[in-house]
């Protein structure tokens, strides 16, 4: 996430970085609100994505079941998707598990 102050564009949200920039406290407040809006705002669509691949790695889970399948590379996988929120750099970096092969 970057931000434009006096046309340039910045990555570094630290309150010494503003200073020094010479963006003033009300500024730099304002800076830091939109910020933290547009994080909640990401994480909220990556959990409502996550959610959905929930939702599909279940069926599948329980697809593998009814037909006598071992489901244990589905179950870790939507293990791994509970665990995406938990990853460092949530909601800005985010490393999706991979589905496994069905067979």
């Amino acid at each position: 996430m970057t931000y434009i102050h006096n046309g340039q564009r910045h990555s570094d949200y630290s309150e010494q970085y503003m200073a020094e920039q010479g963006i003033d406290a009300e500024t730099r407040a304002a800076i830091l609100a939109q910020r933290d809006y547009e994080l909640a705002t990401l994480a909220e669509q990556l959990r409502t994505r996550r959610n959905q691949l929930l939702q599909q790695a279940d069926n599948l889970i329980n697809n593998a079941i009814d037909n006598g399948s071992d489901p244990q590379a589905l179950r870790n996988y939507r293990q791994a998707l509970r665990d995406v929120p938990e990853q460092e750099g949530f909601p800005e970096g985010v490393s999706w598990p991979v589905l496994p092969a069905l067979t």
